[in-house]
């Protein structure tokens, strides 16, 4: 077994892939771009190297990204504090003041300005070795839609659909696109797929543009609902009162036929809606049905949304460790000089951060899918940990991992009657017994060796692991370069012959792994050590109504709360870059550049079930982020409010009309 004691993860290396670069493993870059081009026109500076950039201000569609983002609620930003720093723009803990050449004629809230200027500097430093992404990123920022507090007008399905919502609508088109959902879901756990010896869920149907504007079309603009009583279909529940039991609190005879007649209205609410949206089609364009949605609620937004945190919390491995010279070299911290292998790793990192940062995601994920099958029963339990430990160089292989214990010992203690005497519980009897004095030696011995048993367990957990599949490395320099990281070659995947078991198996526990994410740790040696939540995916739900929840502090940041929604990103894909159980039953190969993985139908806990997530390795790339939903005008109860946030945007209450 391969192992090596943890000093400092950064001093430990990974399973050593060789010549592999930067280059031989990072996602193409969109057809036909030229970086230094896209470089020059958003940005400013050196791209190559570690120096500050500037944001080209006079560069139109940056102006008019700056104007969006000026006017956006403070409480609506989170910068991470590592790449300001980098980037010189914080002192102490307040934003620094725009430059001279920032534009004069940007409206603002509160701090609107600097926000929009340090949104702008970090796009441009942390995304300079892909310019590709910084132009995708300010044309997102542009299709930032915040949803109006005037009544919904009419759709124009030949016009984009988001930016003609209403904040009225928001409620409606969540709770219409929920109940169609579930009412998929139901028809679709009629059937299951066979994958090796498991029977797994089939897919749920996922969203189109062409439906998502039909729903648009028929319920949200008649503010109608799905399955309503009045349209001849079913209330999404049914609940039965006390006198509607029978004397031993069953559903009597006629409310088993009630309920089952409710069953049969909902059938047919969605065969009704499928017969439907089958002549609506004749509508849409083609691109319109090649794609879906899919949706990611958050309480922030930041350049590097939606970075999974396998991304984030190696870029905050790196900067905390890192400081910018007087001279503007950024260099190791005098603290970090004797910790760090590399005494480069900070130029080199700002040279190339994105590059670090998806690198790291994609080493994190090779180590759930690759690991050797030894380790097989602790990567499938989702309570037992696995520490993710990361190292100087992504590009060189998977990353270690441990093992930690955290259940803790307790002997069992014996104890004495008032003559001194050690006495124990007899079973048999019901009654105390007087042990004999083997008795209390065996005891001892039993506790001693459950004890020793425990300390090797621990001493174990100290230990960074590097054992992955044997096949794969002995195959190792070719698989690592691979889009797949080799995942097709060692499942047959692609071929005529697939073990739909394992390929089964792996991509199950890494989407587990990630939705229940509370025993998937993190430890870089210098003070980053984190028990849970680590996760090489970016998660995301092609069903609104389960990111709503996420779209206010509280959930899972615990930032700033104004009492009012925030973001909804919304993405846009096409329908083969859904990977789910029907993909393994066909034998389609994987590529985890390309691919988003379906929770619902390979996920095996409640998360799964409820999150209906699509999980895409670091981050959504170029072409694949469509608009931004900005729900400032609603509270956190759903509730249009047109004044929301006015306080903490430094807004005069009194001074704004109410609708």
């Amino acid at each position: 077994m391969k192992k090596l004691l943890l000093i400092s993860s950064l001093l430990v290396s990974s399973v050593t892939v060789s010549a592999a670069d930067f280059k031989d493993i990072m996602p193409p870059i969109p057809a036909g771009s030229n970086p230094e081009a896209i470089w020059q026109a958003y940005c400013g500076g050196n791209r190559n190297s570690a120096d500050i950039p500037t944001p080209n201000y006079k560069n139109k569609d940056v102006l008019a990204a700056v104007k969006k983002l000026a006017m956006v609620s403070p409480y609506s930003f989170y910068f991470y504090s590592g790449p300001l720093y980098t980037y010189n723009l914080r002192n102490g803990k307040e934003l620094v003041d725009v430059p001279a050449e920032f534009p004069a004629n940007v409206q603002e809230v509160k701090n609107g300005r600097k926000n929009a200027h340090a949104f702008m500097t970090l796009l441009c430093g942390e995304f300079r070795d892909r310019p590709s992404l910084i132009k995708e990123k300010i044309r997102w920022v542009n299709r930032m839609y915040t949803l109006p507090t005037t009544p919904q007008k009419t759709i124009n399905i030949k016009h984009e659909l988001w930016s003609q919502v209403s904040a009225h609508s928001y409620a409606n088109y969540i709770e219409n696109s929920k109940a169609i959902f579930n009412a998929k879901e139901r028809e679709a756990r009629k059937y299951d797929v066979k994958l090796g010896t498991y029977r797994e869920d089939t897919p749920i149907e996922p969203f189109t543009v062409c439906e998502t504007k039909f729903i648009f079309k028929k319920y949200v603009e008649t503010n109608s609902l799905f399955g309503a009583r009045s349209s001849g279909g079913a209330d999404e529940e049914e609940y039965y009162d006390e006198e509607e039991l029978d004397e031993h609190g069953a559903v009597g005879k006629s409310n088993v036929n009630k309920k089952r007649n409710v069953a049969q209205a909902k059938n047919s609410a969605l065969a009704a809606y499928k017969k439907e949206y089958t002549k609506f089609k004749a509508r849409c364009n083609q691109e319109d049905l090649d794609y879906i949605y899919d949706f990611r609620g958050d309480s922030n937004f930041k350049p590097n949304s939606p970075e999974s945190n396998g991304m984030i919390w190696y870029s905050s491995t790196i900067t905390n460790n890192c400081t910018r010279t007087k001279d503007g070299k950024y260099v190791l911290k005098t603290a970090s000089k004797d910790k760090v292998s590399d005494p480069n790793i900070c130029e080199k990192y700002a040279s190339a951060p994105f590059a670090y940062r998806w690198s790291a995601a994609r080493a994190g994920l090779a180590t759930w899918m690759l690991r050797d099958q030894k380790f097989d029963s602790t990567f499938s339990a989702e309570g037992d940990s696995v520490y993710i430990i990361p190292n100087l160089n992504p590009v060189a292989g998977p990353f270690g991992f441990k093992m930690p214990v955290k259940d803790s010992f307790y002997e069992e203690e014996l104890y004495q009657n008032d003559k001194g005497e050690y006495i124990k519980w007899d079973d048999n009897t019901g009654e105390e017994k007087v042990m004999t004095a083997e008795d209390v030696e065996a005891h001892k011995a039993k506790q001693a060796q459950l004890k020793a048993e425990h300390e090797a367990r621990v001493a174990a957990a100290n230990v960074t692991y590097t054992d992955f599949v044997k096949s794969w490395e002995a195959q190792k320099d070719v698989f690592w370069k691979r889009p797949d990281l080799g995942f097709n070659s060692l499942t047959g995947l692609g071929s005529k012959s697939v073990d739909k078991g394992f390929a089964y198996e792996r991509i199950r526990d890494a989407v587990n792994r990630h939705t229940d994410w509370y025993s998937s740790g993190y430890e870089d040696g210098f003070g980053i050590s984190r028990d849970q939540a680590y996760s090489p995916f970016v998660a995301s739900s092609y069903e609104m109504s389960a990111s709503d929840g996420f779209t206010a502090p509280g959930v899972t940041v615990q930032s700033p709360a104004d009492g009012c929604k925030h973001w909804m990103f919304v993405f846009k894909l096409k329908k083969d870059q859904w990977y789910n159980t029907h993909s393994v039953q066909n034998k389609v190969p994987v590529n985890f550049n390309y691919h988003w993985f379906d929770e619902t139908s390979f996920g095996t806990n409640h998360l799964a079930d409820s999150e209906h997530a699509f999980d895409r390795l670091g981050t959504a790339l170029e072409g694949e982020m469509d608009v931004i939903l900005y729900l400032h005008k609603l509270n956190t109860s759903g509730q249009v409010n047109e004044q929301c946030g006015y306080e903490e945007m430094g807004l005069q209450v009194e001074a704004v009309g109410k609708n």
